[in-house]
């Protein structure tokens, strides 16, 4: 079944397209990792998406969705722009949102009045997580658990942010600019930490 990467869509299950990948992956990375992605089936490219769409999503992001029947998390809202609803439930679905004006591609926000769109660097922070789905274990039948240890997940933490250790991760450096944690999932952290809501409190 195809993606469906409508914007504030009720079935949507994608924010990229398997076209958009194969672009982002060209201008990205080398050859080698390239193939591995140009070697799959467009079937087995869908679900790399759907299933990095799974993870990202789950992720708490400041704002709320732009209409309250979409499937996915984004487009959504921020308190300056202009057709912020006075409450959550005001649009149902993108057809409800008056379209003042098209901001131009340099405008940070949506400050002419037109409907939220998805980020560009949402879309490559799916994609970087599809990366890692390509080269997870979820599409080799034939591999036995543990066979590539650097690529099976020990935990994950999601909540006001986003943490994935891997079994063989190096534990010398511990830094976000550490060789061992510069892997698809920190590229995808760090395209989308300017919507993922940070907690901050104390236990007393």
């Amino acid at each position: 079944m195809s993606l469906i990467i409508t914007a504030g869509g009720r079935d949507s299950d994608s924010y990229a397209t398997v076209a958009e990948m194969s672009t982002y992956m060209k201008g990205m990375y080398p050859e080698a990792v390239i193939e591995d992605w140009d070697s799959l089936e467009t079937s087995n490219k869908e679900y790399c998406l759907r299933i990095a769409v799974l993870f990202i999503d789950e992720l708490s992001y400041r704002g709320h969705k732009a209409c309250r029947d979409q499937a996915l998390q984004f487009p959504r809202w921020w308190r300056t722009d202009v057709n912020y609803p006075s409450y959550e439930d005001q649009y149902i679905d993108m057809t409800d949102i008056p379209n003042y004006a098209t901001p131009t591609a340099s405008d940070r926000n949506n400050l002419y009045g037109s409907p939220p769109i998805v980020p560009e660097a949402i879309k490559k922070a799916q994609m970087e997580m599809g990366l890692r789905v390509v080269h997870g274990q979820l599409l080799k039948s034939d591999a036995e658990l543990m066979d590539y240890p650097e690529h099976e997940v020990r935990s994950f933490t999601l909540g006001g942010g986003m943490t994935i250790d891997f079994f063989s991760q190096a534990s010398g450096e511990t830094h976000a600019w550490g060789k061992a944690k510069f892997t698809a999932t920190s590229i995808a952290q760090a395209y989308l930490n300017k919507w993922i809501r940070h907690f901050v409190g104390a236990v007393v």
